[in-house]
């Protein structure tokens, strides 16, 4: 069972007042953790956020807050990750049909790089999360040819061919992109659970920690991961959720150009018994899209995402719902659904392994 992002059981005796935002008083107890908080000026959406969840109570009529157990997910933690201001945002206003990208679409996608003997190419995908970490699927470095070595990351690529990728659609106006960036790897982290030799692939997640910070721009920003209660509880069955990348896997190459495909997400009901009748018994933080009308994973990456906009009366969110892991020998067969990692499964996870 999944523990929750925040425990709000020790209680600590000594408290004091103070104002959080506009006129609403706020008694807190001697927490270390919120004091940390409340010493960073002016007070974040995130950290007001967090203490409302905080709430524990009341003292008459004023609110009572708890100080959480001392954990690696904490608010601090936290703001290691972007917020929905920065996180799963892209400067295109145009929403294209088809399977070709814009230079600005899905600006979070990556590339992973590998020395392959005597020379370098790319095979798998990932995606950025904040200024320092890649999230992709552990397979990817876990279960690739002994001469192998996963050495860097590239990041802001459209088209693999091109030296500059540019766009004329705007008569007399040329918009082309920032040159790529390429980023060593620091660290690789897979999950611990997670067996290269397994044929159910459970845990199929990693994170790679970067040899230096990114700057985001245009081209290159990260994609929100489902932190609220509300899109960690979501499955998204019978929806259409978006899987793009350049087709790289740890066997095969599609594309130059970054494509994407819209997948419906098909429920564990029907896909189960699929991989079951192949000797696959798939998990619950396993899930399942595609293998209808040959849109599959084959247009993304192993490693890479599958999307889903989280829709507001202000903005779209591109929001990471799952990770490509596996699927049919024949990519794209008809109902045969590619399996996915489930991102909402492994927060805590990420939480606790991401640093500064």
């Amino acid at each position: 069972m999944m523990r929750p992002l925040h425990r709000w059981d020790l209680l600590l005796p000594v408290s004091f007042t103070v104002v959080v935002e506009g006129d609403d008083l706020y008694e807190f107890l001697d927490c270390p953790a919120l004091n940390s908080l409340l010493e960073k000026q002016p007070i974040s959406q995130d950290t007001i956020d967090y203490l409302r969840k905080a709430q524990c109570g009341f003292v008459g009529k004023q609110p009572k807050l708890c100080c959480a157990i001392a954990t690696r997910s904490s608010p601090e933690a936290l703001e290691l990750l972007p917020s929905r201001k920065v996180c799963g945002k892209q400067n295109e206003n145009r929403i294209t049909d088809g399977e070709l990208t814009t230079i600005r679409e899905l600006p979070w996608m990556v590339l992973l790089e590998y020395q392959k003997s005597k020379r370098r190419g790319f095979s798998c995908g990932g995606f950025l999360i904040n200024n320092r970490y890649i999230l992709t699927a552990a397979h990817c470095f876990l279960s690739i040819p002994n001469h192998w070595k996963l050495i860097s990351v590239r990041l802001g690529e459209h088209d693999l061919s091109k030296a500059r990728d540019c766009e004329d659609e705007t008569p007399g106006f040329v918009d082309c992109s920032d040159d790529p960036l390429d980023i060593a790897i620091e660290e690789k982290i897979p999950h611990d659970l997670y067996d290269p030799n397994d044929v159910n692939q459970a845990h199929d997640i990693a994170l790679l920690r970067l040899s230096r910070k990114v700057d985001f721009t245009s081209y290159i920003k990260p994609i929100c991961l489902p932190l609220s209660q509300e899109l960690r509880n979501k499955y998204y069955v019978g929806e259409n959720l978006t899987v793009a990348g350049w087709g790289k896997t740890e066997t095969r190459s599609q594309s130059n150009v970054k494509l994407k495909a819209q997948v419906p997400v098909i429920s564990k009901d029907n896909c189960a018994p699929v991989y079951a009748s192949r000797g696959v018994t798939l998990v619950s933080s396993q899930v399942c899209a595609g293998g209808v009308n040959r849109k599959d994973a084959c247009t993304g990456d192993s490693g890479g995402p599958l999307v889903v906009v989280d829709r507001t009366k202000l903005e779209e969110t591109f929001v990471a719902y799952g990770i490509v892991s596996f699927g049919s020998d024949k990519c794209g067969a008809e109902n045969f659904p590619g399996v996915y990692t489930r991102v909402a499964d492994y927060i805590d996870w990420i939480i606790d392994h991401i640093k500064p």
